[in-house]
């Protein structure tokens, strides 16, 4: 099968890491091309190919002007966001039809996410399906963004390329219960199937979480409202109040639309030996962000709404206890005193509780952390994840 994942996220403002699309997608291009499969990752031009599987083909798709002459002159004076995003759909587009000229493509598979796929109506010689993450329409609400006009056309955009799937694949009944909601999808076209995620590079990584006198907690995301950290803020003194050997380390952007608001607030907020306890680390590189978790001893992840977060299921991948709300696609993932510790969506009394659990009872932690390698190993390994994709896959193209 010839099998076409799009990536059309751009790594972090400062060029390290890469988000949960691009990861889904290398992870999953890996598993299927190791299954035997032709696999093209298509990517915008200008991000970073270093963390593509050796294994599969990159292929880059670029701007593309509308056509007629005087749209494009429109557009080139005109300073407007949705002309560039408009112009990578129309590329991918055509990419795509001079890849299938060149070796005939069975199935496209595409992120929600930017609307990459608003160009790809029919009729196309091959089907679409739609992988969904989490809409800018759902990521702003979460955040408490009211939107502007601007806001709405992108909202618009990427609804075109729901539209024009042939087929969808949700990652948890969360989010598969909001886009049926908010996009009306034919729920007989729609398959969960889970983020694949492998432990074998934490296998290999020495685990200090319990030969450390520091108790380190863990933060990994974009550091904003949606992720937790109003949450975080509020409960913080009374984390490291818990004990002086506890420190916190937040890996992830706090600097974005031209704000750090939470992280300077947390700063406004501690005492300056408690600040010497808090390390911002900004964007990590992935390679790093691997020994980050095995030298941790817990993963707080407090956000207001997931999906099938990779923070989380790399956590549990590595060995590490994870504290985490009990929102949106998570509870999913770990079931609560056997394979983590979940607490009340936005509540830091509860949070703090389940911390300090895991504070006072290491053993119960790590028998946590086992159960929930384990579940990872036997429900999430990209191998289990690649055949359910390519069951997926045969399903839809059977009926193009």
């Amino acid at each position: 099968m010839h099998i076409v994942l799009v990536n059309s996220e751009y790594p972090s403002l400062s060029g390290q890491g890469q988000g949960g699309i691009a990861t889904y997608t290398y992870t999953m291009a890996d598993a299927l091309k190791s299954q035997g499969h032709t696999v093209h990752i298509l990517l915008r031009q200008g991000a970073s190919e270093d963390q593509i599987p050796g294994n599969c083909i990159p292929v880059f798709y670029a701007y593309e002007p509308p056509a007629g002459f005087i749209k494009r002159i429109q557009y080139r004076f005109q300073n407007d966001p949705m002309h560039w995003e408009e112009g990578h759909a129309r590329g991918l587009r055509s990419k795509l039809l001079k890849l299938h000229a060149q070796d005939k493509i069975d199935i496209v598979e595409i992120p929600e996410f930017g609307g990459a796929g608003a160009s790809c109506t029919s009729p196309l010689p091959f089907p679409i399906v739609v992988n969904f993450h989490m809409s800018s329409a759902l990521v702003d609400e979460i955040n408490g963004v009211k939107p502007d006009k601007k806001r709405l056309i992108q909202y618009l955009f990427e609804e075109k390329t729901v539209k024009n799937a042939c087929g969808y694949r949700c990652p948890s009944e969360a989010i598969h219960t909001d886009v049926v909601k908010r996009y009306g999808v034919d729920q007989e076209k729609t398959t969960l199937i889970p983020n694949p995620v492998s432990c074998r590079p934490f296998d290999v990584i020495e685990k200090l979480h319990t030969g450390d006198v520091r108790f380190h907690i863990l933060f990994i995301g974009r550091f904003e409202r949606r992720k937790g950290a109003e949450v975080l803020l509020k409960g913080i003194k009374e984390i490291l109040r818990i004990d002086d050997n506890i420190h916190i380390t937040i890996a992830g952007e706090t600097e974005f639309d031209g704000t750090d608001i939470y992280r300077n607030a947390i700063e406004r907020v501690l005492s300056q030996q408690q600040r010497q306890r808090i390390w911002f680390l900004g964007s990590v590189d992935r390679s790093k962000l691997f020994i980050l978790y095995c030298r941790s001893s817990i993963l707080l992840a407090p956000s207001l709404f997931e999906n099938a977060p990779y923070s989380i299921l790399e956590a549990m991948s590595a060995g590490l206890p994870v504290v985490a709300s009990s929102s949106g696609g998570i509870p999913e993932i770990i079931t609560h005193n056997t394979s983590g510790l979940l607490f009340e969506n936005e509540n830091k009394d509860s949070m703090v509780e389940c911390i300090r659990k895991l504070y006072t009872q290491r053993e119960f932690g790590a028998q946590l952390a086992e159960n929930a390698y384990n579940r990872i190993r036997n429900n999430y390994s990209p191998e289990i994840i690649a055949q359910k994709a390519l069951s997926f896959y045969e399903s839809i193209i059977s009926q193009k």
